[in-house]
């Protein structure tokens, strides 16, 4: 009987944390999308980077691939304010020979406003996951 009780404890502490995890929280991560464009044409390439303000615990990006990018979840970003740092580099191809020193030298594309001097912010909440960002 004791034994049937215990078992009954633990399968009701196992309902209840698979219902807890299924609210789509990952420790408060959330998944985040959008697209970014540069004088109204997708960005080809890049990436994207979320940088938390002050008290922000999170920090993630991702790749930008014909003006699109996502990050999952589990990489995703807790509510709060960010920097977003955009940038998409040029001439960053490989050697032509295993080993060989890289082609040019790789130019940012994007004016240093939207990268290393970032005046972008966002505002990640439960409800503002999905991002538009059209640079000029």
């Amino acid at each position: 009987m004791q034994r049937a009780h215990c078992a009954m404890t633990v399968l009701t502490a196992l309902l209840i944390l698979t219902l807890a995890s299924c609210d789509g929280d990952v420790g408060g991560r959330l998944a985040i999308s959008g697209t970014v464009e540069y004088k109204g044409e997708p960005v080809q390439q890049g990436s994207i980077e979320f940088i938390p303000h002050p008290g922000g615990k999170t920090q993630s990006g991702s790749t930008i691939t014909n003006g699109r990018f996502s990050i999952p979840k589990d990489k995703g970003l807790e509510p709060g304010v960010y920097t977003v740092k955009i940038s998409s580099m040029e001439g960053l191809e490989p050697p032509a020979e295993p080993g060989g020193l890289p082609g040019k030298d790789p130019k940012e594309l994007l004016p240093a406003k939207y990268n290393t001097k970032s005046t972008l912010t966002k505002e990640v909440t439960k409800t503002e996951t999905k991002f538009e960002f059209k640079l000029d």
